[in-house]
């Protein structure tokens, strides 16, 4: 279990980290690598990239600006009205370079998996993409899911452990809904459906959540 959460949290990381740099290699001003959410710990540049850390180790985004002055290191601290002005709406970017954000850096993350798996790489991904919904219900499917992962945590190595932990993400974040990196292969949609969606995903991670407590 450890390995796997160990293995999460490495993959919020090498994602955001490399999206930073995905966004840069195509022309993008990044203003900030947020590393988890609520609030803000330190802000810090690395790998030439601003970051900031905050308090919660719980998801990533990438903040992108469209214009040359929020290059500055010290805007990753401004106001959150500030913040609003500056972002750039990725949505916006042409269908190709949203795709390249999209898929680049989850297929680099995805790479070292294959290796590791084999072609059962492509079987847990294809999977993993139909058994996200399952946490939604969580009262029925979510536990049944929750056993197996156990039991084949159980009977493997922790290499494989990770593996396939790197596997769920991949697949989770490039189901095409709004909200996950999936979304941005998709044509511009409403703000609300954005929203809608990204609820559907939060409450599907806590059904998954109640899943391993139950099971547990």
């Amino acid at each position: 279990m450890w390995i796997a959460l160990a293995t999460a949290w490495v993959v919020i990381v090498v994602h955001a980290t490399l999206l930073g740099w995905t966004a840069r290699a195509l022309g993008i001003r990044v203003r900030g690598v947020v590393l988890f959410v609520g609030p803000r710990l330190l802000s810090f540049r690395a790998l030439g990239l601003p970051f900031e850390l905050r308090a919660v180790p719980v998801g990533s985004h990438v903040l992108l600006a469209p214009d040359a002055a929020s290059e500055r290191p010290e805007v990753v601290n401004t106001r959150p009205d500030v913040e609003r002005e500056l972002d750039l709406d990725v949505r916006d970017l042409a269908w190709g370079r949203r795709a390249i954000l999209a898929l680049v850096p989850w297929a680099v993350i995805f790479a070292p998996s294959l290796a590791v798996l084999g072609a059962d790489a492509f079987v847990e991904l294809m999977r993993g993409m139909m058994q996200f919904f399952a946490g939604l219900a969580f009262w029925s499917e979510g536990p049944a899911h929750v056993s197996a992962m156990w039991a084949l945590f159980a009977s493997t190595t922790g290499l494989r452990i990770a593996a396939l932990t790197v596997v769920k993400f991949v697949a989770m974040n490039l189901l095409p809904i709004p909200g996950l990196s999936g979304g941005l292969i998709l044509p511009r949609t409403p703000t609300w459906l954005v929203v809608a969606s990204t609820s559907v995903v939060l409450a599907t991670a806590v059904g998954w959540v109640v899943s391993f407590v139950a099971v547990g």
